[in-house]
């Protein structure tokens, strides 16, 4: 019983299952090899789970062999014209190119990996704009965070909630009908990795029995699926923000927190001040005080404090050369050029 992947094949499948595996918990760096209506690949982050076609030449073979992913990088960066061909046999799974051979023993495992299969569609769209969009979000989180996806009447929102600030990204597409799912942090962060690998143009998402399903090209995903949720039903009233925003050079801003990043430690916040139509940034330590103008358009007083660090991450992944700045409902509303992804930052007076 044996299949074979050409070496470029080998090594974005290593590189697929690596990304959505993680590098944090050892438990979960393994790849799963099991027949299934043809060979299958399986790699999961505890949540994330990733079911993946590939190879040629396979017989039907019993149980699920177990390989680690750091004893397959091994085999990666073959000349381009090879193969890795694999072998099972008994308990022993057997990897072999012209030159090397890697020897797996007390490999297989009975039964297949679970995981749902079957979704009903939501909707459909780019493979770059979803993981664009996932990506935005998610950067102001971290560990033990959740992302929220979500849809109503007219478009999906992505949305999350993390060190005083709500990121949300409108997506305008319709979905099938109204739903709030939540996944954590992490695994949104490993989806980012995973997904900008593929060459897929399009992306379906659908929900299941109890998990949430992406398929694009041969990739299905299927994704633990929480129904807690912390963001407000009024979040998608934020693109009708009242009064005109200006507009703010997106390099300036962002310079402006890097300086302020240099400053201060990870964790620590500063100061956004609107005071007599200027807008600044504002420190202060024991022994230093710093300031930088953003803007004397703005002509609505407010004092809001964000963490540098998350707020310049988010920024940097804002399409465009501007940034738009408003207020909304006593948050401060920063937002691309386009008014499809925000930032609230909730005021202090």
């Amino acid at each position: 019983m044996s299949l074979s992947l050409s070496s470029q094949e080998y090594d974005r499948l290593i590189e697929v299952c690596e990304k959505l595996s993680g590098s944090v918990e050892p438990g979960y760096r393994f790849i799963k090899i099991y027949f299934r209506n043809g060979p299958r690949f399986f790699a999961t982050d505890g949540c994330a789970k990733l079911e993946l076609p590939a190879g040629s030449g396979s017989s039907c073979f019993e149980g699920t062999y177990v390989l680690p992913l750091d004893y397959a990088k091994a085999l990666k960066n073959q000349p381009e014209v090879s193969e890795i061909s694999f072998s099972f046999s008994d308990e022993t799974l057997l990897l072999e190119t012209d030159t090397q051979k890697l020897t797996i023993q007390k490999s297989r495992l009975p039964g297949h990996p679970e995981m749902e299969r079957k979704f009903e569609y939501l909707f459909g769209i780019q493979v770059k704009e979803f993981t664009r969009k996932l990506d935005y979000v998610s950067s102001i989180s971290n560990e033990g965070d959740l992302i929220e996806i979500a849809a109503n009447s007219e478009s999906v929102l992505m949305i999350s909630q993390a060190a005083g600030m709500t990121a949300v990204s409108f997506i305008d597409i319709p979905a099938k009908h109204k739903f709030t799912f939540s996944i954590p942090y992490v695994t949104s962060r490993h989806l980012v990795k995973a997904l900008s690998l593929t060459k897929a143009g399009n992306l379906s998402f659908g929900t299941g029995i109890a998990e949430l399903g992406l398929k694009t090209g041969r990739m299905l995903f299927s994704l633990c699926r929480l129904n807690e949720t912390k963001s407000s039903a009024q979040i998608s009233s934020i693109r009708n923000w009242p009064g005109s925003p200006v507009r703010i050079d997106k390099r300036k801003l962002t310079g402006a927190l890097r300086k302020a990043c240099s400053l201060i430690g990870r964790g620590l916040s500063i100061l956004l001040v609107s005071e007599n139509r200027k807008v600044r940034l504002y420190l202060k330590t024991a022994n230093m005080r710093y300031e930088e103008k953003l803007t004397d358009e703005f002509s609505e007083d407010f004092i809001t404090k964000v963490d540098p660090h998350r707020l310049r991450a988010a920024l940097s992944r804002l399409p465009g050369d501007s940034v738009l700045l408003g207020r909304h409902a006593n948050a401060v509303l920063l937002a691309d050029g386009k008014g499809s992804d925000f930032i609230l930052i909730p005021e202090i007076r």
